[in-house]
């Protein structure tokens, strides 16, 4: 007989996988704070408030579809450059963050990304 070898966070949606992965990095900073030289600001806005301040700054959204064009060039070559560098758990985890993501109505539109 083969025992099973999945263990029970094969089990969770690919929601509370990634829940648990941002968990794991807000926790990784917010025990180490007092060792790094710098933590995000969002780490410590966070761990007071109970939520993660997400915004966009007026200044820097682009005014023009050249401008929204050559952002989306800057982005594709950055993600071609970062992703041959990701291991596979890095992998698993964008894939399913983006899964998550589409289906619950987080993206409108479409990308060419």
């Amino acid at each position: 007989m083969i025992a099973n070898t999945n263990s029970m966070s094969d089990n969770k949606s690919s929601e509370e996988k990634a829940r648990e992965s941002f968990s794991s990095i807000l926790s990784y900073y917010l025990h180490n704070r007092e060792s790094l030289e710098r933590i995000p600001s969002w780490v410590t806005e966070s761990s007071e408030s109970g939520s993660i301040p997400i915004a966009l700054s007026p200044s820097l959204m682009p005014t023009s579809d050249e401008q929204v064009e050559a952002e989306k060039q800057k982005l594709k070559e950055r993600v071609s450059d970062a992703l041959p560098k990701l291991s596979e758990r890095e992998r698993q985890l964008m894939t399913q963050a983006v899964i998550v993501a589409r289906s619950s109505g987080g993206r409108t539109g479409s990308s060419d990304i």
